[in-house]
């Protein structure tokens, strides 16, 4: 609900702690890729980690060839807030 203050600070809150996350796993996988060499990645996730992967692949769909999700889901922010997805996502570019 966008009208209950609690809501709107949660999904802030969600937001954030998701941008972090995606922050701190891309510097890891650029990171990786100045000591080894692997072009795009598999993503594969449980839960939680299956909601991260699939969003960074829709924030970072370069990076990514495919992503596996078990018992898991796409975050809700990702549809709700612009920086959670590349635009070349949406057009199929």
């Amino acid at each position: 609900n966008t009208s209950d203050p609690k809501a709107s600070a949660r999904t802030h809150v969600a937001g954030d702690s998701i941008l972090t996350a995606h922050q701190q796993v891309s510097e890891f996988l650029e990171n990786a890729r100045d000591h080894f060499s692997f072009g795009q990645i598999f993503g594969l996730g449980f839960s939680q980690g299956g909601a991260l992967a699939s969003s960074l692949a829709l924030r970072f769909p370069e990076m990514f060839s495919a992503v596996a999700m078990l018992a898991s889901f796409v975050p809700k922010i990702c549809f709700e807030d612009p920086r959670f997805i590349d635009p070349r996502v949406l057009t199929g570019e």
